[in-house]
């Protein structure tokens, strides 16, 4: 793909991508009552009567009291940074010691790299988890906790860290899409329908365990698999930019 439509896909997927954010956010917000009705399809209900989803109807999630969950959970947690330090070092090797890989893969490594540090770790876990305010499932009302059930973009919850607006885990396993195009090779079609499916059993499990309402999982993967093109894009405008600088200065 030529530089111009490279960056022209990666603006239209951008746009998607948002529009996307905006519609979930506000399908969360119109019909909040949907992120509890999925939650309490995973959680043990203390009652067979039907109840009103505001009150205490649950008293936690089995799935994370399984000794499977929590493992399944750790190694699909720990997958992408250990990816990212992969990154890095194939970065490294390619950039010093290789004289055949072309600069353009370098660069979308480092692209893939920049995406990883500013979506998963700076948007969602310094910027958003902290300062969002909204509870975990398994800490509201509805499910056996203490807090008080606010919708997804409701920033007044009670909260205080790591919340759970969006989800980090489920973030970093939308930006294991940003690598597919990395993805090359003999075996390349298995490995990329694999790390598909990691990507999106990652913020299923989230959901199930009882770890975030589903609009905090599908917003964190959508703000994920947004970080490439969003790194992309950037880069492009603040060269446009330094062009238009150096020519207004002649």
């Amino acid at each position: 793909m030529l530089g111009s439509d490279r960056r022209h896909f990666n603006l239209s997927l951008l746009i998607f991508v948002i529009v996307c954010i905006i519609l979930t956010l506000g399908i969360a917000n119109v019909l909040p009552a949907y992120d509890l009705s999925v939650s309490s399809a995973f959680c043990h209900r203390v009652s067979s009567e039907p109840d009103d989803l505001l009150s205490r109807g649950c008293s936690g999630f089995p799935a994370a009291s399984s000794h499977v969950m929590q493992l399944v959970r750790k190694l699909l947690l720990n997958m992408p940074p250990l990816i990212f330090i992969a990154l890095l070092a194939e970065i490294a090797r390619t950039g010093l010691f290789s004289t055949t890989v072309k600069a353009g893969t370098v660069r979308h490594q480092a692209q893939a790299a920049a995406a990883y540090l500013v979506s998963p770790i700076l948007i969602v876990n310094v910027i958003l988890k902290s300062m969002s305010g909204r509870p975990r499932p398994y800490e509201t009302l509805p499910f056996g906790g203490r807090l008080t059930f606010v919708p997804a973009g409701d920033f007044s919850g009670a909260c205080i860290d790591n919340c759970s607006f969006v989800s980090g885990e489920a973030a970093a396993a939308g930006w294991l899409l940003c690598l597919l195009p990395l993805i090359n090779g003999k075996y390349q079609r298995a490995i990329r329908g694999g790390v598909i499916f990691i990507s999106l059993l990652t913020p299923t499990l989230r959901v199930v365990m009882g770890g975030h309402f589903i609009s905090d999982a599908v917003l964190g993967w959508l703000v994920g698999a947004s970080a490439y093109p969003l790194v992309v894009v950037a880069l492009a405008a603040i060269r446009y930019a330094g062009r238009r600088t150096v020519r207004s200065a002649t």
